[in-house]
């Protein structure tokens, strides 16, 4: 069974706790296979940001430049609109941006604009229109990271604290301290689009 067919099974049992039973599945895939497994996940309704806590092998070894193609394959957004309401909550096709802020604690957008000469401005203005609009969920306490991790998953917040301090060195930018300062950040630019 592929990377792909494991994350299609998941998502049509949901209700079966997977964590325990395929603990470290994903070990056996070649990154490749996990990258894009990792992408295709942003296609199911719900499934990346738990299958990212308790799945951690699916996405450890990954290099600034994975996370790169990760943002830039993601291509499945849907338009966000000048004036939003309340049903770009549950758009999951932004879980990547998420994940990197909220738990790696990387600015995912400084990622997206590094390379915006590889994405559609379509694309990148929704990205950036997204982080505005949503930017109270790109964050959450170190006490609620903590316990996902201690209770989802087979990898400590200290581990993931480390891997992102790797990340930092690769060159990733560390994210912006809250939630105010990145929609002001976001605001100059998509101006500057």
């Amino acid at each position: 069974m592929s990377a792909i067919d494991f994350i299609k099974m998941m998502d049509s049992n949901p209700n079966i706790d997977y964590s325990e039973l395929y603990k470290e599945y994903f070990k056996q895939f070649s990154k490749r296979e996990r990258i894009d497994a990792f992408i295709y996940s942003m296609t199911l309704y719900k499934v990346t940001k738990g299958l990212f806590i308790s799945n951690p092998e699916l996405w450890i070894d990954f290099t600034k430049q994975d996370w790169q193609e990760v943002l830039i394959k993601n291509t499945n957004r849907p338009a966000i609109p000048d004036n939003p309401d309340g049903r770009i909550i549950d758009l999951y096709e932004y879980d990547d941006l998420i994940i990197l802020n909220k738990f790696l604690k990387i600015n995912p957008f400084s990622i997206i604009l590094e390379n915006k000469d590889k994405i559609s401005r379509n694309n990148l203005l929704n990205c950036l229109k997204y982080g505005y609009f949503m930017s109270t969920f790109f964050y959450q306490s170190d006490e609620f990271l903590v316990e996902d991790f201690e209770d989802f998953s087979n990898i400590s917040y200290v581990e993931v604290q480390e891997y992102s301090k790797n990340l930092i060195t690769e060159g990733c930018e560390k994210r912006l301290n809250t939630p105010e300062e990145l929609y002001s950040w976001l605001e100059e630019k998509i101006k500057a689009i």
